[in-house]
This record gives structure tokens, C-alpha cells and sequence, in this order.
């Protein structure tokens, strides 16, 4: 299901590519990995990130924006039950500033605040019939302020390359000690675009 999604994401920006002048959108396909000492880095794998921007004003040396990502994580290695999966899907509207530099066209370094909500989807065994088939156990939802710092680099008229740093500061939950370790996400999104 997941290669099909991204193969037709793929086809979506060829064939977007093709129509529009005013390039005044962008759709984003990003690998997404976590990084630094905390929970997320520590339990989760990226899957894909997807992503669309539109230009909303231009103001000579700047540009703003408004983006939405959508990422997918899911329970690596080092999860404690191994017949738990868990998926995280974060989802990250955002305004962004992007920075016009004179005599460097093709570089975009642009920066943005948002908010962050990410769902965590829990999935395992059926302890009553372990021949079952596997089942949601529960869901959870959390979110928190987000602020990143992105680089694109022009690779032909309309394509791009991009390299992006995520923060997120997200909400305590119930007893969970109120440590960086269980607040602090730091992602990497590294990626192609399509400017239509």
C-alpha cells in the first residue's frame, strides 16, 4: 500500500510538472528520520514524508508561505513489546519565511513555526487468541509547538532538493516524567520537490 502511495505521488508531480507558470506551490516528497536523545530517535523508524507549500505574499528579499507536511514513523528495533507496532503520523501546518538570495537564485534557506500534532496508532496480538489476526489497541494524540529551518537547492527549473531540520516541543502525557528525553522531537527530512 505504502510503495503504491509514494508511486503515485511520484506520478502526480510528473504529471504536475508538465502545467502551471506562476509556481507559486510546491509538493514535497521527504524521507524523515528522527535524530538526537529522546524518545522518538530512540523507538522510531521514518517511512515517508509528503508535503505541499503555497506562496501566500512576496516582499523582495522574503517570501511567506503557508506548508503542511505529513510524516509516517513506525516502532523500530528497540521497542520493549515485540508484538507491538506502533505508527506515528504527525501532521505540521506551518508559516514559513523564506529567504530571496541575491547572486545564489537556485538556493532557498527559508525558516518556519507551526504547530505539531502527532498520533500515535497502537497494533498487536490478541492475547485471548494469538492466531488472530492483529487488531488496534489504541490510539493517542500529541502535540506541541514546532519551529524549523529548511535548505532547497534549485536542481532544474521546476525540481528542487531539500534538506530539512524539524523541533518539536511536545505535551507531557499522564505520569510520564517531564524530561527532555519525553518532550523534545528532532527530525530530518531530506527530500525532492516540485514547484507547480
Amino acid at each position: 500500500m505504502l510503495r503504491k502511495t509514494i508511486a503515485l505521488l511520484a506520478v502526480v508531480m510528473l504529471v504536475a510538472s508538465t502545467y502551471g507558470q506562476d509556481r507559486n506551490s510546491s509538493l514535497e516528497l521527504n524521507y524523515p528520520f528522527a535524530i538526537g536523545d529522546n524518545f522518538f530517535e530512540f523507538s522510531y523508524v521514518g517511512i515517508v514524508d509528503v508535503g505541499f507549500d503555497y506562496r501566500i505574499a512576496e516582499a523582495g528579499l522574503v517570501d511567506l508561505w503557508i506548508g503542511f507536511n505529513t510524516g509516517i514513523f513506525k516502532s523500530g528495533d528497540r521497542m520493549d513489546d515485540p508484538n507491538l507496532e506502533v505508527l506515528a503520523f504527525d501532521f505540521k501546518p506551518a508559516l514559513i519565511v523564506e529567504l530571496n538570495t541575491p547572486g545564489i537564485d537556485k538556493l532557498h534557506p527559508a525558516i518556519g513555526v507551526g504547530y505539531n500534532a502527532v498520533m500515535f496508532t497502537f497494533v498487536g496480538n490478541n492475547p485471548v487468541d494469538p492466531n488472530a489476526n492483529r487488531a488496534l489497541i489504541d490510539e493517542e494524540t500529541r502535540g506541541g509547538i514546532n519551529a524549523h529551518f529548511r535548505l532547497a537547492y534549485d536542481i532544474a527549473e521546476r525540481w528542487f532538493v531539500q534538506a530539512q531540520y524539524d523541533f518539536t516541543k511536545l505535551s507531557r502525557r499522564g505520569d510520564v516524567p517531564n524530561i527532555s528525553f519525553n518532550t523534545n522531537v528532532n527530525t530530518i527530512r531530506i527530500g525532492v520537490g516540485l514547484r507547480i
